[in-house]
């Protein structure tokens, strides 16, 4: 009955997985962060290393740059590669997640039995609801159309927090430890953040060791192997930037968002309480801005390649008013997910834990569910005052109702046992609910992903035709007007965006005289640029000398416009 069970909930995850991957596949979806991981990707199998990339950790783009070295895809078939090797990591992901679950089972299970008189939720309960909030943390918080490691991510937290429950549960060994501490260090080689994050795992099994009494040998394994894996690219990026680091992702990201750090241009006139950068992107036209950014960065879009070169030497001092509007837009953040989105399980779950006297005296504060709990609380509190998203807190969210659910242990009559059921039934029904209600933007689409039918918009791969076609040749620069960092067409025809005019200013080129834009353009030219492209359009008629390229109406334009001749690039 239970593995029957097991293998329903399996193929259904593997199903919904697959379904979101296909819609991804057929738009060929291409986030900003995908384009530098697989640009780094293709550089690191080429050998080339340095300097090393401080803002994106090294063990994705590898593994697909790996995947796409060994397969070779063309043009039109790159993309869904990287979203079925993502659909792979999924699959990786869930057999982690069932082992963490399982673990924790266990070790609940065995906490009860030497505690004569209470019960647990049912098992049936227990693999229904930890199934649903797998399948919802994957497809909702993480989005499987997105081309980042946190799926991976995902898996080594299920993983780590697996052993975390049996080093406080089982006892201390040597292997476990040691596993550990392997995979918290592959953790970081994924994602700076883990460092951090790696750190504090290691503090929770230190307290769990210390809490039975045990010596810290084998912890101590742990810890020295995270320290060997971790710890070359911690003294490379150390060294690349002349200060101890272990990621500048980190920095970047509290300097934008509390600070007020402009981006992804330094403009002429910045908040006065900000170093300037070392070498930003050359301003090579002032009315409209127009910046260069060809050399000494590689990749399709050099600003997004590697952000920390453009903005090394910035430095910002302590800001009270920025610090709290962040701090307050989390909160928000926090609050839509925990109240609004999962008000109702919460609610369930205190009503159960009411009806669990003595929880904390016989768990101790420091036993695996607080841990548990510690650890999921730990990254909501790391993220808090800097910047939240979704796909950051998935697998903690997860850790925090497990260690949730670990500490519901009532007393063993007739209406416990009838409560019990009750949630069973109730918890993975309102998780499912918050998965159709997020899928539901899908349906109109879900049908053609699943008969292969063309998407109704324009997508990268017909984009790079157009450009290459026009005769835009592999390694070519080109200029862009608007939003470059989501540019996937420049990826797929492998041309580079070395020069733009940023988004939100398009509108002072298309306004300008005839003289301006004409000048405009020969600077793209001398900064370059062999074609010109832009996502923003003027109202109006398609203006004299460039080529429209669209599907439908209402979806992806792009305008073509030689800059060295003049003359207009189109389809042919």
């Amino acid at each position: 009955m239970r593995l029957s069970l097991l293998w329903v909930l399996r193929i259904a995850a593997g199903l919904v997985g697959l379904l979101h991957t296909a819609i991804a596949i057929q738009d060929q979806s291409m986030n900003e962060d995908g384009i530098s991981y697989l640009d780094l990707g293709d550089a690191y199998l080429a050998g080339d290393w340095h300097p090393i990339n401080s803002v994106w950790s090294p063990l994705y783009p590898l593994m697909l740059g790996t995947v796409l070295r060994l397969v070779r895809p063309s043009l039109q078939w790159e993309f869904t590669v990287v979203h079925l090797v993502n659909f792979g990591i999924f699959l990786l992901a869930l057999i982690c997640f069932e082992f963490f679950w399982r673990e924790t089972r266990r070790a609940l299970e065995a906490e009860v039995m030497s505690d004569p008189g209470k019960i647990i939720l049912p098992e049936w309960a227990w693999w229904v609801f930890g199934y649903a909030l797998f399948v919802w943390s994957s497809v909702v918080l993480i989005r499987l159309r997105t081309v980042s490691p946190d799926m991976l991510i995902a898996g080594i937290v299920y993983l780590a927090a697996g052993l975390l429950v049996r080093i406080g549960s089982l006892g201390s060994r040597a292997a476990t430890h040691a596993t550990f501490g392997g995979l918290l260090g592959l953790g970081y080689l994924t994602k700076a953040v883990m460092f951090p994050i790696g750190l504090i795992f290691l503090g929770a099994a230190a307290a769990l060791e210390w809490k039975r009494g045990r010596i810290f040998r084998h912890w101590l394994s742990g810890a020295v192997i995270f320290a060997v894996i971790a710890g070359p690219l911690v003294l490379a990026l150390s060294l690349e930037k002349g200060r101890v680091t272990f990621g500048e992702v980190g920095r970047l990201t509290y300097l934008r968002y509390v600070n007020g750090m402009p981006y992804p241009h330094w403009p002429a006139a910045a908040p006065r309480d900000l170093k300037p950068p070392f070498h930003p992107a050359r301003r090579i036209h002032d009315d409209p801005p127009v910046y260069e950014f060809r050399s000494p960065v590689r990749g399709t879009y050099p600003l997004s390649y590697d952000p920390s070169y453009w903005y090394d030497g910035v430095s910002g001092r302590f800001n009270p008013g920025g610090q709290a509007r962040r701090l307050a837009v989390s909160a928000k953040f926090y609050f839509d997910l925990f109240a609004r989105n999962q008000g109702a399980m919460l609610g369930v779950v205190v009503l159960l834990l009411a009806m669990s006297p003595g929880t904390r005296r016989r768990g101790s504060w420091l036993g695996w569910p607080f841990a548990l709990l510690g650890m999921g609380t730990a990254a909501l509190v790391l993220y808090l005052p800097v910047y939240v998203e979704g796909r950051y807190l998935a697998p903690f969210v997860v850790l925090l109702w497990g260690g949730l659910l670990a500490l519901v242990r009532v007393e063993d009559l007739p209406i416990t046992r009838r409560s019990l059921r009750a949630a069973g039934l109730i918890l993975p029904l309102l998780v499912v609910l918050q998965i159709v209600a997020y899928g539901w933007r899908y349906v109109p689409r879900m049908g053609p992903a699943l008969m292969g039918a063309p998407s109704p918009r324009a997508t990268p791969r017909q984009l790079a035709e157009t450009l290459l076609r026009a005769g835009v040749r592999p390694g070519d620069e080109i200029g862009f007007i608007g939003y470059a960092f989501d540019a996937g067409f420049a990826r797929l025809a492998r041309v580079r965006i070395t020069s733009e005019l940023p988004s939100g200013q398009s509108h002072r080129f298309w306004m300008a005289p005839a003289e301006t834009q004409e000048k405009v353009l020969s600077r793209f030219a001398q900064a370059g640029a062999v074609a010109l492209v832009t996502d923003e359009l003027p109202p109006g008629p398609v203006p004299e000398g460039w080529t429209s390229v669209k599907r439908r109406p209402g979806f992806g334009y792009l305008l073509l416009r030689r800059t060295v001749t003049g003359t207009s690039v189109g389809a042919k």
